[in-house]
């Protein structure tokens, strides 16, 4: 049974029964065996005490609330933003309108101000503003607006109470018809602008909309006892605040300052239970940035809070390049099955490459960090690392590519890749990443002039961040220096795929 609806039970149970001991309560409604005194004022005051519908009598003996005489009635002004095409940094040009509520539709009139100039429309759109409360999607949007708007027009600040719809939804579980979204900055940026508003939807469309969405977020907060608007507009904060200090008190296995001290670099990372159980596995080109992203807030509701409380503890394994991160995630999560990931199947692996993409390297400086260097022959695939300060002597590459590409050995220092991450790595080329050097052994007359290609590529790419290599076809760096690869083009021309 729920939260909610263990809730609802026991009003209904003191609607038809008031004054009940808390003994009574706990052994009908949360099932205590043979209920102590204390045990049981205490555990029904934990269940009940956040509600503002049950009240606690003398002596452990509950009630409910009547609700009072005004709750959440009406007028309440419906705003709708919306920006011209491409005016999104310009509140000013922006159309505001507006209308009652009357608590059961919209009002007959409805208030529009266009643009930036100063008008009658405007100045009452600030009047009402400052009388009655706002419901509006979009909140941060209207504070933007508001701000602009007095300074251009020296209008008074109006002591608006904005319910903000959008966090309602989020304080109710999600949009209707949807699950809670996951990524609060996606919200934060659809929350930032208003939408252009090209769907066709008409004005009187849009706040029918919103009256109907106002009247469900009236339902609800009178469910959770709310007995004003000003409290209807602070509920979805306050909710985040309680959720955020649940979190805080959670006996956790790493503290804030193990999140400070993820490097900003490509990696895995992997979330664990308190049991140890692998919960998650992902990957990203910034380490840090993401498990701020997973481990920051909770949503108030929804999937992402209840996931979050059961991650324990984290690991983090820094890579020379995504494309390495991308392979160790995939390997990763078909071998060791976390609870929460999704088992991607990639399909059949291309056909065979044409004889001048058949045999590729594919070199990945980091700044900072090793190179990581992939070989392709075919449908084989290995890899290696390449620390600036540690490359392998010329002739020892050179017979390690000759091993790969003539012999068809894994190299000493090289990982195969497994069959099912292989295509990973011509996916990935396929996107041509800039930062990419990609060469092919028919270009070079010689191993010997390879292997000093890939040893060139590999040192530039521990220069500092700024100055990356292109590819083998430009041959120079981003800003425009000197060739970085020594390669003598054979007959076929030193061109990237």
């Amino acid at each position: 049974m729920g939260q909610v609806e263990l809730l609802e039970r026991i009003a209904a149970h003191l609607a038809s029964e008031p004054d009940l001991p808390a003994e009574e309560i706990a052994r009908v409604h949360l099932r205590l065996l043979a209920p102590g005194g204390i045990a049981a004022a205490g555990l029904v005051r934990a269940v009940l005490g956040r509600d503002r519908r049950f009240v606690e009598g003398p002596a452990g003996r509950w009630r409910i609330a009547l609700p009072p005489q005004s709750s959440l009635q009406p007028p309440v002004l419906l705003l709708d933003l919306a920006a011209p095409a491409g005016s999104g940094r310009e509140p000013w040009l922006w159309r505001a309108a507006a209308t009652p509520w009357d608590g059961s539709s919209i009002g007959r009139r409805i208030v529009v101000h266009q643009g930036g100039e100063r008008s009658d429309a405007l100045a009452e759109l600030a009047g009402m503003l400052d009388e009655h409360p706002v419901a509006t999607e979009q909140a941060s949007a209207l504070g933007r607006w508001l701000s602009v708007v007095e300074r251009m027009h020296a209008l008074p600040e109006p002591e608006a109470t904005v319910v903000d719809l959008r966090a309602w939804r989020r304080l109710r579980g999600g949009e209707p018809g949807q699950g809670a979204r996951a990524g609060g900055e996606a919200r934060a940026a659809a929350d930032a602008a208003p939408e252009a508003h090209e769907s066709g939807e008409d004005l009187h469309g849009r706040l029918a909309r919103l009256a109907e969405e106002l009247e469900s977020v009236r339902a609800a907060a009178q469910q959770r006892g709310l007995h004003s608007w000003a409290e209807v507009a602070a509920a979805p904060g306050a909710a985040r605040e309680r959720a955020e200090l649940e979190l805080r008190g959670l006996e956790r296995g790493f503290a804030p300052a193990d999140l400070d001290a993820v490097p900003e670099a490509p990696g895995i990372y992997r979330f664990f239970d308190r049991g140890g159980c692998l919960l998650y596995v992902g990957k990203s080109k910034n380490l840090r940035r993401r498990l701020a992203a997973h481990l920051g807030p909770a949503e108030i509701q929804g999937p992402r809070a209840a996931r979050l409380r059961e991650i324990h503890r984290f690991e983090c394994e820094t890579s020379g390049s995504e494309l390495e991160a991308l392979i160790r995630e995939a390997r990763e999560i078909r071998e060791r099955g976390p609870a929460w990931n999704i088992r991607v199947e990639f399909g059949l692996a291309p056909a065979d490459p044409a004889p001048s993409q058949r045999d590729l390297l594919l070199l990945l400086p980091g700044a900072g960090a090793p190179a990581a260097l992939f070989a392709l022959a075919g449908e084989r695939a290995a890899w290696r690392r390449l620390a600036a300060d540690a490359l392998p002597a010329p002739r020892a590459l050179e017979a390690a590519l000759a091993a790969f590409f003539r012999d068809g050995a894994l190299p000493e220092g090289f990982e195969e890749i497994d069959p099912p991450e292989r295509v990973l790595v011509r996916r990935y080329l396929a996107w041509g990443p800039e930062e990419a050097v990609i060469l092919r052994p028919l270009d070079f007359p010689a191993a010997s002039d390879l292997a000093t290609a890939v040893l060139s590529g590999a040192a530039a790419g521990a220069d500092p961040p700024g100055r990356r290599v292109a590819r083998a076809g430009g041959g120079r760096c981003a800003s425009g220096g000197a060739p970085v690869l020594p390669a003598a083009p054979g007959p076929g021309g030193a061109g990237a795929p």
